[in-house]
């Protein structure tokens, strides 16, 4: 090869990682632009919501409701009008409703936070802390209980923080990559295979979180006393003599006409209103979420 094919070769090589780099780069710059002031205003709001908390905290009678509610209705207008998807927004809102009595949305926003900081120790401990306190008995099975306590899935990371390093192998392989073209630095196809594995594995792991979030149908009744039925009506029996009450969760299993066919852990089935109670994963056909 003479000196300007050389040259020819350099060039391309150059070209090549500038064209990677820049299609990376630049999205990440141009959100970042476009959400500047929309971030600041969620910040005032987020802070304003967390003083509200803290002063219903400190307050007693109708004031403490008064300014719980004010903080509930500022993270929900984040979350579910702005559409910030933040474990820890939900976590706090959990903690409000939790304040305010309302269990059955304490344990929702708990379950909501769960799949994005499943790891946090605080989250677990309050959700347990609601769980004693809903009425209706445990609906998880023996088995059931054991197999959630020794999941994988309470050491996982959320699936943002495996968006963050499927990103980060994507970018730190490819540019490893374009090392290569100029020089191969010693032990570089281990660093590249090591790199590959780690973009790949988090790959693999978001398909399966989306996977698992496509079918997850778990829910959480709100409603204080809902009657169960033995089908999708008021015309059929009662599923049980005592209503269930809110904090109860389930699995639907079908969904007619406002009616949904739910499963406990234990194996029981019946039919309650779609009304009465939301799914951990919202649908485009959920009706929206409610406000207590």
């Amino acid at each position: 090869m003479n000196r300007a094919e050389t040259y020819a070769t350099l060039w391309i090589r150059i070209w090549i990682a500038a064209i990677v780099g820049i299609a990376v780069a630049c999205p990440a710059f141009a959100l970042d632009a476009a959400s500047d002031s929309a971030s600041s205003s969620r910040e005032d709001r987020f802070a304003a919501a967390n003083r509200a908390f803290d002063r219903g905290m400190a307050a007693d009678g109708e004031d403490r409701d008064t300014l719980l509610r004010t903080a509930a209705e500022g993270y929900r207008e984040l979350l579910y009008d702005d559409a910030v998807e933040n474990g820890y927004l939900h976590y706090n809102l959990g903690n409000t409703y939790y304040a305010l009595g309302d269990i059955g949305r304490a344990i929702l926003e708990y379950r909501r936070a769960e799949r994005l900081i499943p790891s946090d120790a605080r989250l677990a401990e309050n959700l347990d802390a609601a769980i004693r306190r809903r009425i209706d008995a445990d609906t998880h099975g023996e088995f059931t209980r054991i197999v959630r306590t020794l999941s994988l899935r309470n050491y996982w990371i959320g699936y943002r923080q495996t968006a963050t390093v499927f990103g980060i192998a994507f970018v730190a392989f490819w540019a490893w990559l374009a090392i290569g073209l100029f020089r191969r630095p010693f032990g570089y196809r281990v660093v590249a295979a090591l790199l590959g594995l780690i973009w790949l594995a988090a790959g693999a792991a978001g398909v399966f979180y989306v996977a698992s979030e496509a079918s997850n149908r778990d829910g959480v009744l709100l409603a204080d006393e809902s009657v169960a039925r033995k089908g999708p009506g008021t015309s059929y029996e009662r599923a049980y003599e005592a209503p269930l009450h809110a904090g109860t969760e389930f699995e639907t299993i079908e969904e007619r006409g406002g009616w949904w066919n739910i499963r406990f852990d234990n194996g029981d089935t019946c039919w309650i209103r779609a009304d009465d109670a939301e799914h951990v994963v919202e649908r485009r056909d959920d009706p929206p979420p409610s406000a207590s």
